[in-house]
C-alpha cells in the first residue's frame, strides 16, 4: 500500500464506506511512512481488543465525540470488528425481545385449566 492508496482508503472510511483494507495493513503502512503515521495517528491508535472496551458506551450513546470518531473509523476499517459489533447488536436486540413482557394468556384458557384441575380432584 502506498501513500495515495492509504489516504484514499482513509478518506473512504471517514466518509462511512466500509473498508476493504484490514487494520493491520493500515498500521503496517503507518509504521513505514512517518508522514501518514503523524497525520492519521488518532485513527490508528486503537487495536481491535481496545475497541471492544467501548461497546457498552457505544450502545448507550455515551462515547466522547473524539472517541466515537476513532471507534467509527476502526469499525468501518475492520471487517472483524464490524462483524463483532453487528453480532453484539443482534444479541442485545434478542435479549430485549426475550425480556419484553409477554401478553397474558387468554382468560378462557385460564378458566379451562382451572376447570380441568377442579375436575381432577
Amino acid at each position: 500500500m502506498d501513500c495515495t492508496q492509504f489516504r484514499a482508503a482513509i478518506e473512504a472510511i471517514q466518509s462511512g464506506q466500509p473498508g476493504a483494507t484490514a487494520c493491520d495493513q493500515f498500521r503496517a503502512h503507518a509504521r513505514s511512512c512517518p508522514s501518514c503515521a503523524e497525520t492519521f495517528a488518532p485513527y490508528l491508535s486503537k487495536t481491535c481488543s481496545e475497541i471492544t472496551d467501548f461497546l457498552a458506551d457505544y450502545f448507550d450513546g455515551e462515547l466522547d465525540p473524539k472517541v466515537r470518531q476513532v471507534f467509527d473509523f476502526h469499525v468501518n476499517a475492520c471487517r472483524e470488528c464490524r462483524c463483532y459489533l453487528d453480532s453484539y447488536a443482534a444479541t442485545i436486540r434478542r435479549a430485549k425481545e426475550c425480556a419484553a413482557e409477554q401478553a397474558p394468556p387468554p382468560r378462557a384458557l385460564i378458566d379451562a385449566i382451572l376447570s380441568a384441575r377442579r375436575a381432577q380432584k
